[in-house]
């Protein structure tokens, strides 16, 4: 498991029971999945780390070989702001 805290800001999260305040994220190496052609691959879940410093009932699944274009996609983002 790694996790980071933002740097002094709170953001927020929806979770099962409602609004979470979002003071950072955690992420853990969650499962082996199976692809529609029958191949394996590993997964990653993130969950918000809440004001109470402790993982939010929620968490998003991302499939290990698509971490790629998720960081191009967030890099893109991050370059366009002024």
């Amino acid at each position: 498991m790694n996790k980071f805290k933002f740097d002094g800001r709170i953001t927020h999260s929806r979770g099962r029971n409602g609004n979470i305040q979002t003071t950072g994220l955690s992420v853990w190496k969650a499962f082996n999945r199976l692809d529609d052609k029958n191949r394996s691959y590993e997964t990653i879940r993130i969950y918000p780390i809440t004001s109470y410093d402790k993982e939010g009932n929620c968490f998003l699944e991302i499939p290990v070989p698509e971490l790629e274009n998720l960081i191009k996609v967030l890099q893109e983002y991050v370059q366009s702001q002024p």
